[in-house]
């Protein structure tokens, strides 16, 4: 697979992901990386009258030859900032945030559990309770083999795996 075919699927799958959305202030939404490596995930709506031209704008706005990866603790910081300013209710979060990336952070040396319920402590916090912290799903799609190596569990504060074929079951289920 070459870098434009991982860039076309990331933005294909990102496209279908905010299709499915079914709150208003997720539903035809991707987060992308700004436009340096300094700055933090943003929050997109995807423009276009068609399936093409939703394509162009998500590959022309979240193409990023700066991209050092996904960062965890800022896309949580971004959902919640989002949530807080729309004034969500805790039964309008995110379910689920599909992470389509060829690298992800988690903050350095911190741990993935920490660091998740660092972030649910924080959403905690903005009064949103323990159901309110949505399941992440790290897609490393320069792994072949599926989704993030880790363990499927039934805990949110593990990342879900998963090979390609299952993928509908992993974005309807």
């Amino acid at each position: 697979m070459t870098a434009s075919s991982i860039t076309e699927l990331a933005a294909s799958l990102g496209i279908l992901v905010s299709e499915l959305s079914e709150e208003p202030a997720w539903k035809g939404k991707v987060i992308t990386l700004g436009p340096l490596p300094d700055k933090l995930p943003l929050l997109h709506s995807i423009q276009g009258s068609d399936l093409k031209s939703r394509y162009d704008f998500v590959i022309s706005t979240c193409s990023n030859r700066y991209n050092e990866g996904v960062d965890f603790d800022q896309v949580c910081d971004l959902i919640l900032e989002v949530a807080v300013n729309n004034n969500l209710k805790a039964e309008q979060m995110i379910k689920k945030v599909f992470v389509v990336t060829d690298s992800v952070r988690f903050g350095g040396s911190t741990s993935w559990k920490t660091l998740y319920e660092a972030k649910r402590s924080k959403f905690k916090e903005h009064g949103y309770g323990d159901d309110a912290m949505p399941h992440i799903l790290f897609w490393n799609i320069w792994d072949f083999g599926g989704f993030a190596s880790c363990r499927r569990t039934s805990s949110r504060s593990d990342p879900l795996e998963g090979k390609l074929e299952d993928i509908d079951q992993v974005l309807l289920g």
